[in-house]
């Protein structure tokens, strides 16, 4: 009777179906957080949070079904026959999960061991099934959000800039979240065409672009999905080919000094801090950096601020970063805003040192696989959410990025290695 159980569990979470309908259920769940729906339906929002950590618990079983599944006596042969880098490698990963628990239990923040879990459990797949899915969720979900909001049914939360433009949120609680998801379907639907379109597609597209930045008036998210359309028409009308060496020259350059972005925005935030504590307010070096902070909307000071006041951890630190979108205005009034937009900074100061250091080791990794494996549209897509992690938080949020999965298929590739045809690894 025990086997017999044990053995419908097995196909249950073997299936493909299955598996799709549980991630797609916990991916809903975990946008309503960013949507008005759950402020305007409170019990939504209440519902939504017991289906996800119900999910979380499912995706547990079905990592514990496979796992016993298992043969150990293979996993210390395999062990046994690793090489040198594959031994480092998975050092790295151990360390890193390590680190992360730690903060967890420092911090309380469960974000990032959450998101281990639902890694581990998409990890069978392969990373263009991942892609798909992921695009396909976003872009119903937006479709369905914005209709409702459209209709009336949920808010249209407004924000008035200082100099007089408006954004409209179009039913999510700040309106880079519609941008941004805008910003990555654009890109994984131009990876799944290898970012080969008709001319009236980009067209469209273009329009598309044009009308988002109008309502949100995100502006990182237009400069950006400009970029990729550039990219796009320099392939249609051959330009490409033509620079295909200055291309090569950046993407080798991009891999191999990655590492001088998160450390120069570091330089940029604690050079700016020295320069306004111990210059005058005339000081070229000091009008610079204010010219700059003022380019980049006030963030440089704002992220200084944090780790001049809070200070930098070994596992983080569990200070609220509050932004102005709907959920903090109502949570904590009219408070100014502390939140930490670039990426590489908001991980060393919520997630702390060692957590940054493991995570850029991975990322690394990821690149100088991608390079040597020579996947240029996954490249891109790296290239692109990577630099853009300048500017905005996302990196490690399956919300808006596909990125950690891509990290989990270089892992797994060196590790392992191999693919079958139903989707799964």
């Amino acid at each position: 009777m025990i086997k017999k159980l044990t053995k419908n569990f097995d196909g249950w979470f073997s299936n493909l179906k299955i598996s799709l309908l549980m991630f797609s259920v916990f991916y809903v769940s975990r946008l309503i957080e960013i949507t008005t729906i759950g402020i305007d339906f409170h019990i939504i929002n209440i519902f939504s949070k017991l289906i996800r950590y119900l999910c979380y618990l499912y995706f547990i079983l079905a990592i514990c079904f496979r796992v016993k599944n298992v043969r150990f006596k293979s996993i210390n042969k395999y062990i046994q026959s690793m090489n040198k880098k594959q031994v480092a490698l998975l050092t790295v990963i151990i360390l890193t999960i390590l680190s992360i628990v730690i903060n967890m239990l420092l911090t309380s923040d469960r974000t990032l061991f959450m998101l281990i879990i639902v890694l581990c459990y998409m990890s069978i797949y392969s990373i263009d099934y991942i892609i798909d899915v992921e695009a396909a969720l976003q872009y119903f979900s937006m479709l369905f959000v914005v209709t409702l909001c459209s209709l009336g049914l949920i808010s249209n939360y407004i924000i008035f800039r200082p100099d007089g433009g408006v954004r409209y949120s179009v039913g999510f609680t700040y309106p880079t979240n519609l941008s941004q998801i805008i910003m990555f379907i654009l890109l994984y639907w131009g990876y799944k065409k290898k970012f080969i379109l008709e001319f009236k597609e980009i067209s469209l597209i273009q329009i598309f672009i044009v009308f988002m930045y109008i309502l949100t008036d995100s502006r990182t998210e237009f400069i950006v999905c400009e970029f990729i359309i550039l990219v796009v028409l320099s392939k249609k009308i051959g330009i490409v080919k033509k620079l295909n060496k200055l291309i090569c020259l950046c993407e080798k350059l991009f891999v191999h000094l990655f590492l001088l972005i998160p450390l120069g925005t570091l330089g940029i935030v604690f050079g700016y801090g020295y320069a306004f504590e111990n210059l005058e307010s005339t000081n070229a070096i000091l009008v610079g950096f204010n010219k700059l902070n003022d380019l980049l909307s006030y963030r440089v000071y704002q992220t200084w601020y944090n780790f001049k006041f809070y200070g930098t951890s070994l596992f983080g630190s569990n200070v609220d970063l509050i932004g102005n979108g709907i959920q903090s205005t109502r949570k904590f009034a009219n408070i100014r805003s502390n939140f930490i937009d670039n990426e590489y900074m908001n991980i060393l100061f919520s997630r702390g040192i060692i957590v940054f250091i493991m995570i850029m080791i991975l990322i690394t990794i990821t690149l100088l696989y991608l390079y040597k494996t020579k996947n240029h549209n996954l490249l891109f897509i790296s290239f692109i959410i990577l630099m853009f992690g300048i500017m905005n938080p996302r990196i490690i949020d399956i919300l808006y990025s596909v990125f950690m999965f891509i990290v989990v298929y270089a892992i797994k590739e060196i590790l392992i290695g191999g693919k079958k045809d139903n989707g799964t690894v």
